[in-house]
């Protein structure tokens, strides 16, 4: 496997673990929605792990877009098309909002944490931010796959 096709795999699991640990927060909060107690403690166990996985992933993602652009980059003599950069701007874009959304998860969790009481709110917040992140991820791993093509 060459460097150029692990840094490809390495930037894509990155992205799609993200994506399925929110998603998988998002439809487990929904199964527990009618349960309360449940939830809570899903929440407790479930938002903190998922925090860890996006730091990283949030860490490793823009990484191994920059190691792909130069790649592409240099594949096309350093003359790229403007639809990739457009992609590629919109890209960063989205990755800014799912940074923001991954702090303000991280921070309603550590909230709760401090106040061991939790309403349903916390929970629809987490889900709010985890949804931006599953929505914007999803869209920005579609663009990456255009961005294959081009």
């Amino acid at each position: 496997m060459t460097p150029k096709t692990l840094i490809l795999w390495l930037h894509v699991v990155c992205g799609t673990g993200w994506v399925g640990a929110c998603l998988t927060f998002l439809l487990g909060s929904s199964a527990l929605a009618g349960q309360p107690v449940e939830l809570r403690a899903f929440v407790g166990r479930v938002a903190p792990r998922i925090n860890r996985i996006g730091r990283l992933c949030a860490v490793l993602i823009p990484l191994t877009g920059l190691a792909n652009l130069a790649f592409a980059a240099s594949n096309r003599n350093f003359r790229l098309p403007s639809e990739f950069i457009a992609i590629v701007v919109a890209k960063i874009a989205m990755f800014a909002l799912m940074g923001w959304s991954l702090w303000r998860a991280t921070t309603i969790v550590a909230l709760r944490a401090q106040v061991e009481t939790s309403d349903g709110n916390q929970s629809r917040r987490l889900a709010h931010c985890y949804g931006a992140i599953v929505g914007c991820g999803a869209t920005a791993l579609l663009l990456g796959l255009w961005l294959s093509g081009l």
